[in-house]
């Protein structure tokens, strides 16, 4: 549809600016384009402190898995996916953001960030912990626990 290659295009167009920026300052050299939407890149300048920073590799099978879900456009998976990893805490390597929350934040709908996460956890990408319990408030009023998200 041309709403489809609309977005596609978009995204190649943000994705094409993202690797000219990194080219400028140095950081990837761009060898060769591909056909007419691809780059073969150099990046052996890039260096990651994992000392210093916290890093999640995604291997490109579980990404292309993820921005085939059926009815979600890639840009808005991958955003779903990056808001995810990043409520992701670091130290414990446990999030608890709502599945509302992660939807809302990536701009999907629920059912599209339900329909991720299940497709996360199908490839054993992230494992989910759905509490069944609800927690008591002092009112007396109970709240649904959020799912507890892990990468695996």
């Amino acid at each position: 549809s041309k709403e489809s290659y609309m977005e596609n295009r978009a995204l190649y167009n943000k994705v094409k600016t993202g690797i000219e920026n990194l080219q400028e300052i140095g950081i990837i050299k761009k060898l060769y384009d591909i056909k007419k939407y691809g780059f073969a890149l150099d990046c052996s300048d890039l260096i990651l402190d994992t000392e210093r920073e916290s890093f999640i590799i995604l291997e490109s099978e579980l990404i292309n898995k993820i921005i085939s879900t059926p009815s979600i456009s890639v840009d808005k998976a991958m955003r779903f996916l990056c808001v995810l990893v990043a409520s992701i805490n670091t130290d414990t390597g446990v999030g608890f953001t709502s599945i509302e929350k992660l939807a809302e934040r990536s701009g999907v709908s629920k059912k599209q960030a339900i329909s991720l996460v299940r497709r996360l956890e199908e490839n054993n990408f992230l494992y989910v912990h759905r509490s069944d319990e609800p927690a008591r408030l002092a009112n007396g009023r109970f709240l649904n626990r959020p799912n507890q998200y892990i990468l695996l």
